[in-house]
């Protein structure tokens, strides 16, 4: 499972069991806005001119049909390779009554933003049933040793 935020691991070169890649949306004018202009024309030409020709073969997930049309359209990946996951909220999480925090911001439920936690525990679990299943999460950040450690 890979996540392609923004800048991708490529892994259709490296990767050689069954994969999916999560894509929640192209990138395009983000890259000039958060980084300085070397780097920005750099990220836009690795998602827009060198990735694309490497997940042109890999299934695609992405969260609604107008990210799947910017997908196909920008990034030129086939229609039939990019499949629209809509993401779901448990009822145990629901909005808070103003839908915003004091600061004015989105409220979350507790914990971290991505919960790679509950990801963790649902792949232990799954293990116990499906012996054979092999998980690897690349990257880095803040929550990795916490993450190691289970």
């Amino acid at each position: 499972m890979e996540i392609w935020n923004g800048m991708p691991f490529l892994s259709p070169l490296w990767a050689r069991s069954p994969r999916v890649v999560f894509l929640h949306h192209v990138h395009a004018e983000m890259w000039k806005m958060v980084l300085p202009t070397g780097l920005a024309q750099l990220g836009h030409a690795i998602e827009h001119r060198v990735a694309p020709p490497i997940y042109r073969r890999s299934r695609i997930v992405t969260l609604s049909s107008s990210s799947k049309k910017e997908i196909v359209h920008r990034l030129r990946i086939p229609a039939d390779q990019v499949t629209v996951s809509p993401p779901g909220v448990e009822r145990r999480f629901p909005p808070a009554a103003t839908g915003r925090d004091a600061a004015g911001g989105c409220c979350r439920p507790s914990g971290t933003v991505k919960r790679f936690e509950l990801l963790i525990e649902a792949l232990v679990r799954l293990k116990a049933r499906q012996p054979e299943l092999n998980a690897v999460i690349v990257g880095e950040g803040y929550e990795r040793p916490k993450a190691r450690g289970r």
